[in-house]
């Protein structure tokens, strides 16, 4: 990603674009490498419940989806308002994503 950014020549026009740019060379290294680390074949192989196999992808797929919102909306909150505003909503997204895992998983806070 790094050499990609320097090979490019700048200045990039938002950081929407800069993301549209930087995406699918992230996309494909993250699926590499989570296919050697992870070899979901494995547990896939063992699972005979597809219902809970559908429930996971669904899971992950909704997640990773409402992730990628959220970075849209502070993207835009970088672009319209000021650095106090951009803190509020990062505080705000932190929160969510953490309310969203506990209400999901039944995770206790401390």
């Amino acid at each position: 990603v790094h050499i990609k950014l320097q090979r490019m020549p700048p200045p990039l026009k938002s950081t929407l674009v800069t993301m549209k740019l930087l995406a699918p060379s992230m996309f494909w290294s993250m699926i590499v490498i989570s296919m050697i680390v992870e070899r979901p074949w494995v547990t896939l192989r063992k699972e005979d419940n597809t219902d809970e196999l559908l429930r996971v992808f669904g899971l992950g797929l909704i997640g990773g989806i409402f992730a990628v919102f959220m970075i849209l909306c502070e993207f835009y909150l970088i672009l319209r308002a000021s650095a106090i505003i951009l803190m509020i909503g990062g505080v705000i997204k932190e929160l969510t994503t953490i309310m969203i895992g506990v209400s999901f998983f039944g995770d206790k806070l401390n």
